[in-house]
């Protein structure tokens, strides 16, 4: 990937960023799956919905159908 952007005076800045978080070179930490999934989240659904669905889905392997139809309902999703 490459950005470049031009300044108000003209300037033209280039960046390549290399391995940024999530390239194979550079995986997400749960963390900072956490972390993303709370900012883009959170201000659509709330912190108590958004809180409740992410630890639904963290467990997704050890949850049931019903359960997982819960946690689909939580957010208004219609599987």
């Amino acid at each position: 990937m490459k950005v470049q952007a031009t300044t108000l005076n003209g300037d033209i800045v280039s960046i390549f960023p290399r391995d940024p978080l999530g390239h194979t070179n550079n995986p997400m930490k749960d963390q900072d799956v956490r972390d993303k999934f709370t900012r883009t989240v959170e201000p659509v659904y709330g912190k108590e919905k958004s809180s409740l669905a992410l630890e639904s889905w963290w467990r997704i392997k050890e949850l049931s159908a019903a359960e997982l139809a819960g946690a689909l309902n939580l957010l208004d999703i219609k599987a």
